[in-house]
């Protein structure tokens, strides 16, 4: 893992094992000695400390910066993180997500803050693809929502920090009602994993803006 810190990330625990020359029972008790419950979590852990050559451009955002830094360093946040969110995305999740909301009547996406109107950007792409979808970003309106959603609906709950506590509580809600339900957060380790059906990581970020 050392000598292949920036391909490890995107292996399997399979092929792992296999370029390793050990078993994947032995990778399972590497990831677990030090200190991760799975080899799942030791991958996003992993892919989190592995620096990117796009690392260096990644910045803050300063008063003093020209209009083609301030260009540049969006442009690199979004790419880095992209690469990074490859790094951990478990394929088989993803594809289980989307093979779910394919055949799904209705999805509703709900999000507060910033990650709403990623909700609502997601509703509007999904229904240019001709499926009945839409977006709440108002914690009674997803309350409401999450109330009437059922078996043949689909909850997705975005949240950066996976600890929003409507979009929590909407996930609940819905889960309890039928409605098979999806997060999307940056922190495996969070109240809204444990409230969906299947959860997808991310590593997206925001571009920060400092400030004189």
């Amino acid at each position: 893992v050392r000598r292949h810190l920036e391909q490890a990330p995107l292996l399997s625990v399979h092929a792992l094992a296999r370029t390793a020359g050990v078993s994947v029972a032995s990778v399972s008790r590497m990831a677990r000695k030090l200190g991760y419950p799975g080899f799942k979590e030791f991958k996003i852990g992993l892919a989190r400390e592995t620096p990117s050559p796009i690392s260096t451009i990644y910045r803050a955002i300063t008063p003093a910066d020209s209009g083609r830094t301030v260009t540049r360093k969006v442009f690199a946040g979004n790419i880095q993180s992209l690469q990074d969110t490859l790094k951990i995305l478990d394929i088989e999740t993803f594809v289980r997500a989307a093979r779910a909301m394919s055949k799904a009547e209705r999805i509703v996406f709900v999000g507060i803050g910033s990650s709403g109107y990623v909700a609502q950007d997601a509703a509007l792409r999904f229904m240019h693809l001709d499926m009945q979808a839409e977006a709440c970003m108002d914690a009674y309106q997803m309350l409401v929502r999450a109330m009437q959603a059922g078996k043949k609906q689909i909850v997705v709950g975005i949240s950066h920090s996976g600890r929003s506590l409507a979009t929590v509580q909407a996930l609940a809600l819905a889960r309890k009602n039928g409605a098979t339900t999806i997060g999307i957060s940056n922190y495996v380790k969070s109240p809204l994993r444990n409230v969906s059906h299947i959860f997808c990581c991310t590593a997206f970020r925001e571009i920060s803006v400092k400030s004189a």
